[in-house]
């Protein structure tokens, strides 16, 4: 079985290398994608070039330009890991927002006996007060 070589093994001197990138759209692959760019960055010998992207790519394309412009690579991987934990937090406010508006509109429309006992989320207090 074959393996990646270690860091210790990979020499920090090796010529440079340009790659362009071209990142996809889609949540869950924006936030695989920030994994995979966090890692590039991390190689001093690896050069962007160029790079786009759509949708969640188009996101992390504008967060690595921007942070490079700051910082460089350094710069480039905090301002990917700021965008997707904020991303995250905001993801986490919307769920139980969405699930409220969901109960109430299920209770005003006089179908709620269809879904009794049906409880997507039961520790959300619907109450509007």
């Amino acid at each position: 079985m074959q393996t990646a070589p270690s860091a210790a093994s990979v020499s920090r001197d090796r010529d440079s290398l340009l790659v362009d990138l071209a990142l996809q759209g889609g949540g869950a692959h924006g936030t695989y994608t920030w994994g995979v760019l966090d890692r590039l960055l991390e190689q001093p010998w690896l050069r962007i070039d160029g790079i786009s992207g759509t949708s969640a790519g188009a996101m992390n394309a504008a967060a690595l330009v921007y942070g490079h412009s700051l910082g460089g690579n350094d710069g480039a991987r905090t301002v990917l890991e700021t965008v997707w934990r904020r991303v995250s937090e905001a993801g986490l406010f919307s769920a139980a927002h969405l699930y409220i508006f969901i109960r109430k509109a299920v209770d005003q429309s006089g179908i709620s006996a269809v879904v009794t006992g049906v409880s997507m989320c039961p520790k959300l207090s619907t109450d509007p007060s």
